[in-house]
């Protein structure tokens, strides 16, 4: 989503937000929207108000953690994040910020673990391993983890035109031209039916042009292939509160970080930046 969606959206929480109600769905939403926008400061208390509303929100946890960790305040971020993993424990963006924390913290061995976890849930999750095998407790295990990992990088060159197909949808975007962006999307997704960014990508565009409902089902198609992406829950509660659908509170709730968005993908260009 472009910088002056996420503005907007700002102003549409703040907007509920006079009402007086508590709605801590509104509240994250606003840290979500803010964080995107590079405004921290200002979001953590966001968080932290959704928290006091609804005690136990993993997500909100997960959030106040990594922005605590890119402050550099990791006693606290390692506090929230593992709170988080403990509420959710299937979050593997949680368990992949708490590895980074904890290998700041030089505490090698729960580095380790965390990162571990990460990949039991998510086997293909190439960051982990490749910190694991790094640092891996002898030879053997890194020539496993390195082999594990060319293995994961030779399926991904099998489906390299579909890669090429979103990259080249990403530069169509880039330059304004929309409708071949959105054909291009589509020859990536027929060509890897699971390319979640790809589906991801087209309900950007979609958005963009106005067509909501059909931006919509993108988005559900994305999340359908990885229920994690962030940006897709975000970009389908956005597109849910433009329609009046009611439930978009529910939506942008389970929303992830779009930071962690560049950790999900497969590629560098792998998604547009409008």
């Amino acid at each position: 989503m472009s910088a002056a969606q996420y503005l907007d959206a700002v102003e549409s929480f703040r907007e509920a937000l006079k009402s007086g109600r508590p709605l801590p769905r509104a509240r994250f939403g606003l840290g979500t929207a803010l964080k995107q926008l590079g405004k921290l400061d200002d979001a953590v208390p966001e968080f932290e108000a959704a928290l006091r509303l609804t005690p136990g929100d993993p997500l909100a946890h997960f959030e106040l953690g990594a922005i605590e960790s890119k402050q550099g305040r990791l006693t606290e971020a390692l506090a929230q994040l593992r709170e988080a993993t403990r509420l959710q424990p299937g979050m593997v963006e949680a368990y992949l910020e708490l590895g980074r924390v904890y290998r700041f913290l030089g505490r090698t061995e729960e580095s380790r673990a965390a990162y571990r976890k990460a990949v039991e849930l998510r086997p293909d999750q190439i960051s982990a391993l490749y910190v694991l095998a790094r640092n891996p407790q002898d030879a053997r295990e890194s020539a496993e983890l390195f082999g594990r990992i060319r293995e994961l990088q030779g399926r991904s060159t099998e489906s390299g035109k579909a890669d090429d197909a979103n990259g080249a949808g990403v530069r169509l975007v880039a330059d304004g031209h929309f409708d071949e962006a959105l054909a291009a999307f589509r020859r990536a997704l027929e060509g890897n039916p699971s390319f979640a960014l790809a589906a991801y990508n087209m309900g950007v565009v979609l958005a963009q042009k106005g067509q909501m409902p059909e931006a919509a089902e993108a988005f559900r198609i994305a999340i359908r292939l990885r229920p994690g992406l962030s940006a897709a829950h975000f970009g389908l509660g956005l597109v849910m509160l433009a329609l009046g659908d009611p439930s978009a509170e529910d939506e942008l709730r389970n929303a992830r970080t779009l930071d962690d968005l560049a950790g999900q993908s497969s590629g560098k260009n792998d998604k547009p930046q409008p």
